[in-house]
């Protein structure tokens, strides 16, 4: 193997194993980095010797050590983007996720060097469709930190599609590929046409924080239920840090169970001597048996998440089970025999898994990286040293072809610029073809059609150029070049996963770069500033936030900028020196976003009024968030989906319906509250499950609140009729008069009409029925947390708080009774004549909720144009 072909490789750093894998001329070849096994243990183990195991001696140090020898750490890729950390207590040492990629990394590179004597220099590394930008990020500096100096990243399920495609029969088909994997689920189509290979825009589907570690974490818990009927064990269900060892041991016990059981009913989970000592001091042992069916009932509703997002994509490009020709399965989680049936029950395709699951993506990752051009620091010199002269040579052509000949177009540059007499030879190295002498014209130019290797099946050819002066001297020679046929032809597949947003004033978004749109990709806009900037002020700030879109769990993008994941803020500062006037409010502002192949963000805003850009590039940023924020925002979800489930009670609605089944069948409630509790108890990446389980939720209940519009609407008019005379049955009956003339149109009403009729009988409601309920609630909110009165002053407080009890016992007020909300006015009047301060409480209250949320729509200081 010659060291140019060992430069660049492919690599799946995968959640549970990783792969490293070359192209040879016959196809891709696994490295087998112990000199055993096609897949590496993603594992990093510390002694207390302070000694570093990575992979497979790692993986067994961590199962059968006591914690007294050492710890380790896997299953850290789905927090690669995050601010999570990994204790190693016995070496005294803390690692983040790109530090522990970066050792899992190092190693496979150095076991190719030990096979092929050349340490890659570059490498093709393989990422999850749904990554984040964070956690691509993330991944890039695990690249960087192995000493890898050029790391493309492609995702996954494209690597697995390149690893079928790479010697398909398939003339024209499509693909589903299910990629499941340790932390992440990627679902994508791909379109095979005459040997053209393409992903469809919106063509990609999944979950980010989906994969078979919570298959493990929920039989784990179901395992430590067990144990806690013979032991007091405390702190094993989370990462606590005295149990991490522990924990570890048994996750790892889990998973092998979980392996077995892929083959046969039932399987033990046993961890070989003590695992630890409980509450009392008492060894605990462990032999737990579990059922398939157990197992089975554990993982359901993650595994019909995983069919919910098939659907979705189907449903987005307009198919059906029937136009799929193949299910491609990859992943070992994608073993499971439970998760193969349900996905042939659920979507009438049988599953496809004739390539290996567990080194499909590092195949494909391999046969990319031999498409890949690399930058020109990694270019042969073609000069002959021999010669003593500075001619230079240089090819241009592709690394792949569909047919058995190619077309190669050359440029000679020599001193003087003198080619009379001068020649190139190609010649295949296997002896098989040469070109013989072809003359290189005046100007440096030749054109020589080559003869590809044709085998029927792909192979690499591989050609020596020589360059002679007239006497026949080799002045120059490169080993190239190198080209594929026949080839499945990928066209650009490398597409932009989850859109690019601008949040924008009003909570709203604007879209700048869609899904499935071609890497690398830009988007432009056009918005104009909601406030002023005061030149040199250090206090005033233009932030415009970059949204990262999140699929609800209904399938669609909710538009709202609090329901997306925020990527970075782009800033403009008044103290920056370039701002060299006051900016007005309505300043016009040209925002363009980037992202590259490797779906590194980059975003400028160029102001006119200065003549100026301002850039942002956006590396990994942590979930700010914190768990109080993201547990107040579910609890709000959830009271509206309280709020919803009553109404359609009143006025059922089939899409109503299947959207609460939907919910129902992935759990979704009660699966944020075991994140919310793990991310409390300081597990690492509960916090961004939990954060990222909220807006897919949001996003649904947003959905299925607006499926209730008319409802809504139908029902607030019967409310207010019931208390309303004078003007405001007048206005009532203007409003209902419109809404009959809508419901009578040939068409369905626009969704901004019934949003204008629903907030001005909102109004109405609030003016004719609830505005007495709604100032007792201020009234009660607005009192400090500490205050002094007069007994007739308590006593009206007192009074007053029991009467918003009673109301809120109701769960909205919208149920509020009449003569409750005649006894809130006369509580509200009463508290106002008692309390002089209250008015002044009352303010402060109101501006305070005006400015309260966890979404970032609220601090989009721009708002989009036309």
């Amino acid at each position: 193997m010659s060291a140019k072909s060992a430069r660049i490789v492919g690599i799946d750093h995968g959640t549970s194993n990783s792969a490293i894998a070359l192209m040879e001329p016959s196809g891709p070849r696994i490295v087998k980095v112990d000199g055993v096994s096609e897949v590496m243990p993603s594992v990093v183990y510390f002694s207390k010797y302070k000694r570093m195991l990575v992979g497979m001696p790692a993986y067994h140090a961590l199962k059968t050590n006591p914690p007294s020898e050492g710890q380790g750490h896997t299953g850290y890729k789905p927090d690669i983007g995050q601010d999570a950390h990994y204790e190693f207590a016995a070496a005294d040492k803390v690692m983040s996720a790109p530090d522990l990629g970066a050792e899992v990394i190092k190693e496979m590179l150095q076991s190719c060097e030990r096979e092929t004597g050349v340490l890659p220099r570059a490498a093709v590394v393989t990422i999850p469709a749904k990554f984040d930008q964070a956690a691509c990020e993330g991944t890039r500096e695990a690249a960087r930190s192995a000493g890898l100096e050029f790391s493309p990243l492609l995702q996954e399920p494209i690597a697995a599609a390149l690893a079928y495609g790479f010697d398909t029969s398939d003339e024209r088909a499509q693909w589903m590929v299910f990629d499941l994997g340790g932390g992440t689920l990627d679902v994508t189509l791909v379109i095979v046409r005459e040997g053209n290979m393409a992903v469809p825009s919106g063509g990609h589907a999944g979950d980010s924080h989906l994969g078979g570690r919570l298959f493990d974490r929920a039989l784990l818990d179901h395992v430590v239920g067990q144990l806690e009927q013979e032991y007091a064990l405390s702190g094993l269900r989370v990462d606590n840090p005295e149990r991490a060892v522990a924990r570890g041991r048994l996750m790892l016990a889990v998973e092998e169970a979980k392996i077995r059981m892929s083959r046969s009913p039932s399987a033990i989970v046993e961890v070989d001597g003590v695992l630890c000592k409980d509450d009392d001091g008492r060894p605990v042992e462990v032999h737990v048996p579990v059922e398939r069916d157990a197992y089975e009932r554990l993982i359901a509703p993650d595994v019909e998440r995983a069919v919910l997002a098939c659907k979705n994509l189907l449903a987005t490009n307009g198919l059906t089970s029937r136009d799929i020709d193949r299910l491609v399965l990859i992943g070992g989680p994608t073993k499971t025999p439970y998760i193969q049936r349900i996905l042939e029950d659920r979507l009438g395709i049988k599953p496809d898994a004739s390539i290996d699951p567990m080194t499909a993506v590092v195949r494909g990752a391999a046969i990319y990286s031999s498409t890949v051009e690399l930058p020109p620091e990694f270019e042969d010199d073609a000069t002959d040293p021999r010669a003593g002269g500075d001619v230079s040579l240089t090819l241009r052509y592709e690394r792949h072809s569909r047919m058995p000949s190619y077309p190669l177009m050359g440029l000679v540059s020599a001193p003087g610029e003198d080619y009379s007499g001068m020649t190139v030879e190609i010649r295949r190295t296997d002896g098989g073809w040469s070109s013989g002498q072809v003359p290189i014209d005046d100007g440096g130019m030749f054109d020589v059609e080559l003869m590809l290797v044709d085998t029927g099946r792909p192979e690499l050819s591989v050609f020596e150029t020589t360059v002679r002066d007239a006497s026949g001297q080799a002045v120059a020679r490169s080993e190239e070049p190198e080209i594929w046929f026949p080839f499945t032809d990928m066209g650009n597949v490398v597409k932009v996963a989850n859109a690019l947003l601008v949040a924008v004033q009003g909570n709203q978004t604007k879209r700048l770069i869609a899904a499935g749109a071609d890497l690398p990709a830009e988007g432009r806009g056009e918005f104009e500033t909601v406030k002023g900037l005061r030149q040199g002020s250090s206090d005033d700030l233009l932030r415009i936030p970059i949204l990262e879109a999140t699929t609800h769990l209904l399938g669609g993008e909710d538009p709202r900028a609090d329901c997306h994941a925020h990527v970075g803020t782009l800033t403009i500062e008044g103290s920056d020196s370039r701002v060299t006037c006051d900016l007005p409010p309505g300043t016009a502002l040209e925002l363009t976003i980037d992202q590259d192949n490797s779906r590194q963000i980059t975003a400028e805003a160029y102001v006119p009024l200065l003549g100026v850009a301002f850039e942002g590039s956006f590396q990994s940023e942590a979930y700010g968030i914190e768990v109080d924020a993201i547990e107040e925002r579910f609890k709000e979800a959830r009271t509206r989906l309280e709020k919803i489930r009553d109404l359609h009670g009143r006025f059922g609605d089939p899409q109503v319906q299947d959207a609460f089944d939907t919910l129902d069948r992935v759990a979704v409630l009660d699966g944020i509250e075991r994140e919310i509790e793990g991310a409390r108890q300081g597990e690492p990446g509960a916090k961004s499950r939990a954060y990222r389980r909220t807006l897919e939720l949001v996003g649904a209940v947003n959905e299925m609140w607006r499926l209730q519009t008319r409802p809504r609407i139908d029902d607030m008019v019967d409310r207010i009729r019931g208390a309303a005379s004078g003007d405001d049955l007048t206005e009532l009956n203007g409003v209902a008069g419109e809404l009959e003339g809508i419901q009578q149109g040939p068409t369905a009403a626009p969704p901004e009409a019934l949003d204008d009729i629903e907030d001005r009988l909102h109004t109405l409601d609030n003016r004719v029925r609830l505005e007495p309920v709604v100032d007792l609630f201020i009234d009660i909110f607005a009192f400090p947390d500490t205050f002094r009165g007069t007994s007739e002053q308590i006593a009206a407080f007192k009074s007053a708080e029991k009467l918003a009890g009673e109301i809120a016992e109701s769960g909205s007020i919208d149920k509020a009774t009449p003569d409750q909300i005649r006894r809130a006015d006369e509580a509200h009047k009463e508290l106002m004549r008692l309390w002089p301060d209250l008015p002044d409480w009352r303010r402060t209250e109101l501006d305070k909720r005006g400015k309260s949320g966890i979404g970032v729509g609220d601090l989009g200081d721009i708002r989009a144009r036309g």
